[in-house]
């Protein structure tokens, strides 16, 4: 699991930046789209540290 790290790293940054520049230019209020954006960002973080909560608990086990 370890190896996959940066690549689902990578994969939740990316589709999180997708998205949230999708959100902020199909919207028809700028400010609401800003918003938005950081919005999803910010759950791509709380995505990001869970997984590495979860990464580094299956590490243990397996050392086990």
């Amino acid at each position: 699991m370890e190896k996959f790290r940066t690549v689902i790293h990578l994969a939740i940054w990316a589709s999180a930046a997708a998205f949230a520049a999708f959100r902020i230019g199909t919207s028809d209020a700028f400010m609401l789209g800003m918003i938005e954006g950081l919005m999803v960002l910010i759950a791509a973080f709380v995505a990001h540290k869970t997984l590495d909560l979860l990464i580094v608990t299956a590490g243990k086990k397996e050392d086990e």
